[in-house]
């Protein structure tokens, strides 16, 4: 953490109490997450239609990180019931090099490994990263 956040964190403790450095990592972790869609999807299947950055009032999906992306993986992220946003993704504990087809472990069956959760299934192993980071 660097010092600036430190003394901005002191601050909020000695002013507000410790209570409130709880509700900024709240805050701080909700601005994280992708945004929940705010419409209905039915007549609205193709995002990019609007999300495409054609139309000034409507955002345009981030073309560096959805580069590639189809428009069925536009619910993994930004509906309301959407795991990243109601669980935390666990970190990847090894090193990715050698190890980057994720499912011949997590969705083998394979004994003592963590199996990807049913709502994971079809996805991609380059989709992992999208949410799961290396933490070695």
């Amino acid at each position: 953490m660097n010092t600036g956040r430190q003394s901005l964190l002191m601050a909020v403790v000695l002013l507000l109490g410790p209570g409130a450095v709880t509700a900024l990592a709240q805050e701080e972790a909700a601005a994280t997450k992708p945004p929940v869609m705010a419409h209905e999807l039915e007549g609205r299947a193709e995002c990019l239609m609007c999300h495409s950055g054609a139309m000034e009032e409507i955002p345009a999906a981030p073309a560096a990180s959805h580069e590639g992306r189809e428009n069925s993986t536009c619910l993994w992220c930004h509906a309301g019931d959407a795991a990243i946003q109601t669980a935390e993704a666990g970190a990847i504990p090894h090193e990715l090099e050698g190890r980057e087809e994720c499912s011949m472990c997590h969705s083998s069956g394979m004994e003592g490994m963590p199996q990807s959760p049913a709502d994971h299934e079809g996805r991609a192993n380059d989709s992992c990263a999208m949410c799961h980071e290396p933490s070695a």
